[in-house]
Parts: structure tokens; sequence; C-alpha cells
């Protein structure tokens, strides 16, 4: 249960100039779950709670851009799916899986597109998306459980293409579904597929169409990032057995290393990667490796430990520091050494993302608390009452308002 509680969290640089006002993409517009916003946090902090919607299950996480916001969940389907007609044991399903977009002044819905079948209830882990959708100008792009891949009008909703990776490609999913979260390079749509020479793989964001694919290991929950290095251009790409740097446009391999089961990698600075272990965290370096191809990279280990883990959320990363949880204790590591430099229970169980050096977290307590990143100790400045209780989807941030959501609502938090 350990890995369906980071992949619903299923925690760089997207090859786009993005603004304050977006979160276009899966953990920001870095894929590294921060984002500047200087000044948010200078003075006294008052948290408005603006809206709250009703919603339906799922962990796909909230994007952000044009005034609107996007996500997947589980709806009511005007069109329910009986599993086996002859059987006398039929089950009908009236849920269906959906991208919808909504206003984010008002969280007032302005459409959906419904796409293929959840995964069946008496399977393992919750029924709802856990994929989140990637928002590049006037489309969205979204990959379903059961292998559905689409382009849909980020204004309309209309169907631009589909296609479903597992009837076409032999794409494997795991026990939980497929959840990559896509990311866009140039015209490329790129996400992990599992399968026979297709660990990953990418796609013209226009049509659909098969450009590139490599890497026959298993893959689970992993979600590719695109960042520079040692400057150089690549595709961060992680699978069960095995680590990779990758040119984006023809997914030509940089550097690799074998690695115990991972799920997402962080870039920090110009030359290190964080990434999960399974149990535990590991920090790499980025070497130019001699006798080899120009251009070509090594990947050393500076350190792995357990002190953090993929219970909830990845770490993050603030002025030579990391802070994470394990359980539900939050702890602060020397990035440079792995060592604890402290650790706190206060928080309880919670994902969040890094705003203006300040943590932002939602607890499994369905409140949602603005931490100091301060390698001094836990510093909580304030804090909102936001839901009943949440879950495991972490927090967007986009022009002053922080957007979250748990498997029943939606809902909009001001920074006054």
């Amino acid at each position: 249960m350990k890995y369906l509680s980071f992949i619903v969290f299923s925690l760089l640089f997207t090859g786009c100039t993005h603004s304050a006002e977006e979160w276009p993409q899966y953990l920001g517009p870095n894929r590294d779950g921060s984002v500047t916003a200087p000044g948010l946090f200078g003075g006294k902090i008052t948290l408005e709670r603006s809206w709250i919607q009703p919603l339906g299950k799922g962990f796909s996480g909230v994007v952000v851009g044009g005034g609107k916001i996007y996500t997947m969940y589980a709806h009511k389907s005007e069109n329910p799916v009986v599993s086996n007609p002859l059987a006398t044991n039929s089950l009908t399903r009236d849920e269906a899986p959906v991208l919808a977009c909504f206003d984010a002044a008002t969280g007032a819905k302005l459409w959906s597109y419904e796409y293929g079948n959840l995964l069946p209830e008496s399977g393992p882990g919750e029924a709802g998306p856990l994929s989140t959708p990637v928002l590049d100008g006037n489309m969205v792009y979204g990959l379903g459980a059961r292998g559905e891949l689409f382009g849909v009008d980020a204004n309309s909703g209309r169907k631009i293409w589909a296609r479903n990776i597992i009837e076409e490609l032999g794409a494997v999913p795991p026990p939980f579904g497929l959840a990559s979260s896509p990311l866009v390079s140039g015209d490329l749509l790129i996400l992990n597929v599992g399968g026979k020479d297709k660990g990953i793989a990418a796609f013209h964001k226009n049509t659909g169409s098969l450009e590139w694919h490599l890497g026959g290991e298993k893959i689970e929950y992993q979600s590719p990032s695109l960042v520079t290095l040692m400057g150089r251009r690549q595709v961060l790409s992680l699978s069960d057995s095995r680590m990779r740097g990758l040119e984006p446009a023809t997914g030509r391999v940089l550097w690799e290393e074998d690695v115990k089961k991972g799920v997402q990698m962080i870039p920090i600075g110009d030359d290190m990667i964080l990434s999960d272990q399974n149990p535990g965290f590991a920090l790499y370096r980025l070497n130019r490796a001699a006798n080899t191809e120009v251009g070509k990279f090594r990947a050393g280990k500076l350190w792995n430990n357990e002190l953090l883990a993929l219970d909830y959320d990845m770490p993050v990363h603030h002025k030579g520091y990391l802070y994470g949880f394990k359980g539900n204790i939050m702890t602060c590591l020397k990035l440079e050494t792995g060592e604890k430099v402290w650790s706190s229970r206060d928080a309880g169980p919670s994902v969040g993302i890094l705003a203006d050096g300040h943590l932002a977290l939602v607890g499994r307590d369905g409140r949602f608390r603005i931490v100091r990143a301060s390698p001094k100790g836990y510093q909580e400045r304030t804090s909102i009452k936001v839901f009943e209780k949440s879950d495991l989807t972490e927090p967007s941030y986009a022009g002053g308002v922080f957007y979250m959501r748990n498997p029943t609502h939606i809902a909009a938090v001001r920074v006054k």
C-alpha cells in the first residue's frame, strides 16, 4: 500500500515558458514540486477558502492555466457499463472516468470529457484515475488507467484524438492501472508505457502517432521529467530497474544506471538527481563519462538512506536542505550528506509543495498548513481546515491561490 500512497501523489523544466499564473502539469512548472512565488508569504499570512465544489473518486492532480483548472476523476455516467449481460451476478457500473475543466475563480464546471471505463471495484485500490493531465496551449492531454491516451481542446473539451496503448501497443498495466503523467516536449507527448521495447515512448501531440520508444524493463507508476543537467537538455526516465537520461527528440540514451525499484526522479541544481529507491532515497551526481561518446554521462551515487520514504510524497529541496515525510514524521535532511537535521510529527501525514520558501501541506486531517522551510525546525505559520479529511494528492499553485482535492471535493484557498 505504500506504493499506492505515492503513485496517487502520481513528487525539470517543460520546454515551454510558464507564468506564475500557471501550474500546467504534474508537480508544477518544473516537475519538482516547487514554484518561486516571491513575496507570497512575506508578511502576516491569512488563508481563505474561496470555494469548494463536489468531485468524484480519483487522485489525479490539478493543473492550472488560462483562468481554468483541470483534473480527472470518476463521475456518474449517462451510459452505465454492464460487466456481463448474460451472467446472473452481472454488475452495472454507473461511474466512468472523466477529464473535467472548472472555472478557476468560482469552481463552476465548464465541461467534461468522458473516456473508457474504470478499473473493477474488486481490484486493488480506488477505482478513480491516478494520472495527472498536462496542459499545453489550447490542448489538454490525459492517460486513463485502462490505457486511454487522448488529446482534447482545452476550451471546449472536444476530442482531437484518442487511442488505447494497452490494446494497440501491448502496454502492460501495473495492479492499480496505468498512472504515468504525460510530459510535453516540443511536438512530443512522452510517458511511461510498459511492455516489450516500450518502457517509455513518445507520441506526436497533434495526432497521437508513435514517434519513438525504448526499454523493455517493467514499469509501474513512474512519470518522466524534462530537465537541463550538465548543460544538456534531457528526459529523465525511471523504470523498476533502470534510470536514464534521454535525448528528447529521439529517445537516444545519454546515460543510464541500474537501480532498485523507484517511482520518480527530481533534478537538483545542474548536476544532481534525487530518486526514491524503495525503501528510502538516494542522491546521484552526474559526471562527464570518460571513454564514451561525446555528450554522455555517468551517474554516481552520493548517499542513500531510509530517513525519508515514499509513503505519501516526494521531498522538496530548498537552499541545501530536503524536506519530506516517512509515515507521519516530517524530516529535514542535509542535501549533500543525507544527514538528519530535525524531524517532527506536528503536521501528521501530509503531501505538499514548496512556494516562496515555505511548505504548503495538505494533511490527512483535511487541514492546509503553511510551514517555513527552515533547517532550524518545524515552524508552522498558519493553517485552515479545507476538507473533513483528505487523501494523497498534492496541492497546486497559481496566482496567489492553492488548488487541492480529495476523493469527494475540489477547493481553492487564497493567500490574503
